[in-house]
């Protein structure tokens, strides 16, 4: 999935990996949230991963990410690249709010 995540919006893959492996796009504000996802698995689409990824809250990513290269799930590295990773998931932010926005509700 990070490689898929990675493929789709060029951001580096153990990027997404951190965020996966710390469950990082499960942590949703339900009070604020369209939507609540409950799983990721081989058959989640990316698109809507890609938009959880970009409306989710950047200190969540940053501890999250920062967790994973501590417990030498991801390297040092990718904890000193979170924020240019999150500067470049801004901009699906806006197609991700639309998609919220008027997607999701014509499926219901």
């Amino acid at each position: 999935m990070a490689h898929r995540l990675s493929e789709a919006s060029k951001i580096d893959a153990a990027f997404f990996y951190a965020l996966l492996r710390k469950n990082t796009l499960l942590k949703n504000d339900f009070a604020k949230s369209f939507h609540a996802r409950l799983m990721i698995d081989i058959n989640t689409e990316i698109q809507p991963l890609l938009y959880d990824a970009a409306l989710a809250d950047p200190k969540t990513i940053q501890r999250d990410v920062e967790a994973a290269a501590k417990e030498l799930i991801v390297s040092d590295n990718v904890a000193k690249e979170w924020k240019r990773n999150v500067e470049l998931l801004q901009q699906y932010k806006k197609k991700a709010e639309e998609y919220y926005k008027t997607t999701i509700p014509e499926k219901c």
